[in-house]
């Protein structure tokens, strides 16, 4: 694959981040697109925009960062540290032991308050714990009429095909009036996130 060629259609360079790729698709594809006003009528400019899209998009999914990129450091490329030899333990004389003994017992007498806290935070760390619900967020991205051409993109990515006013998803489809959403067609073999609700919106 051309990765190069898919960056020079798109009007970016190797070392651009993602979200500055994201935007700049979205830009071209809303100039291009043959609906909109004062828009390049070429259609076969707008289907080379969306196969470099796809291409980058692909890549990206699938490496964590767009091709081409330098310093991009792998785990098997990362430097190796060696752990730090621990230090040699000195030898105790056998009349310091007598003594660490007589110093702990002495402690354990007169600190039994203090001594038995380790015990009580054993007993704490050995309860089980309370499950926390984890709440996922709810995705509520869908195309309503009215919709930019932007949201379109970032709801359902780049179209499959464009033929004239519509975007093609499979056998689903949506058309465009003046770069925003005025109507569209729902396949049961490939559904699209749509608002039933303001499909009635006047046109």
């Amino acid at each position: 694959m051309d990765f190069l060629h898919c960056y020079r259609v798109l009007g970016l360079t190797p070392d651009c981040d993602w979200e500055h790729a994201r935007h700049r698709y979205q830009q071209l594809a809303s100039r291009h697109h043959p609906d909109r006003p004062l828009a390049s009528a070429d259609a076969r400019t707008l289907t080379e925009i969306n196969h470099a899209w796809r291409q980058l998009r692909k890549y990206y999914q699938q490496h964590g960062h767009l091709p081409l990129q330098a310093n991009q450091v792998t785990p098997s490329d990362r430097p190796v540290t060696p752990f730090a030899q621990p230090p040699t333990p000195m030898r105790a004389h056998p009349g310091r032991w007598l003594a660490l003994i007589v110093l702990a017992a002495a402690l354990a007498l007169f600190m039994p308050g203090r001594c038995a806290q380790p015990r009580q935070a054993e007993q704490i760390a050995d309860a089980p714990a309370e499950p926390v619900a984890i709440e996922e967020p709810a995705s509520n991205s869908r195309i309503g009429l009215g919709d930019p051409l932007g949201h379109v993109v970032e709801t359902l990515g780049p179209p499959d095909d464009t033929r004239g006013p519509r975007w093609y998803y499979g056998p689903s489809w949506i058309e465009f009036r003046d770069g925003r959403v005025s109507d569209w067609h729902s396949s049961a073999d490939r559904p699209l996130p749509t608002d039933t609700l303001g499909h009635h919106w006047q046109r």
